[in-house]
């Protein structure tokens, strides 16, 4: 839901000697611009069978797992920033991203000392024939390993 921010001037002649009920009716209330917390875009690319996913500096949360033998896909979840308002993360662009014959994972949330963004990993459910790699950012990040059930 979006946040509607106004301001007010009041507008008369240079020069005009204004009373009180004259200033009454010349305010008025402008619409300036809404305003929403940004989500993140999660960055996904495949480079043969190594698949790169690149977070924002913002707060980021991202599901891993098999779709199906031997491919990948990539959900964007529900991240939660300063006011507790659940905010979506997008996989380029969109709400996931799937990719086939992918080996292995590198995943870059952010460069110590740059990245502040929270973020959340969840890798579940995950077959590879290779390797994963992470490296997280300056922000809290919550790293979740395991066969999850996340249909609850």
């Amino acid at each position: 839901m979006a946040k509607h921010f106004f301001s007010w001037s009041l507008v008369a002649p240079l020069g005009a000697k204004l009373c009180r009920q004259d200033a009454i009716r010349l305010f008025a209330f402008e619409h300036l611009e809404s305003r929403r917390m940004l989500d993140g875009n999660v960055t996904v690319a495949q480079v043969g069978n190594t698949l790169y996913v690149t977070g924002s500096g913002l707060d980021n949360a991202v599901l891993i797992t098999n779709s199906s033998p031997s491919v990948i896909k990539v959900i964007g979840l529900n991240s939660f920033g300063a006011g507790s308002t659940a905010v979506p993360t997008h996989i380029n662009g969109a709400a996931s991203a799937s990719f086939a014959s992918v080996a292995n994972l590198v995943i870059n949330f952010g460069t110590p000392g740059a990245n502040f963004g929270s973020d959340a990993l969840v890798l579940s459910k995950l077959a590879l024939g290779g390797s994963v790699h992470i490296t997280a950012g300056n922000g809290n990040t919550f790293i979740g390993i395991g066969d999850f059930d996340m249909d609850r």
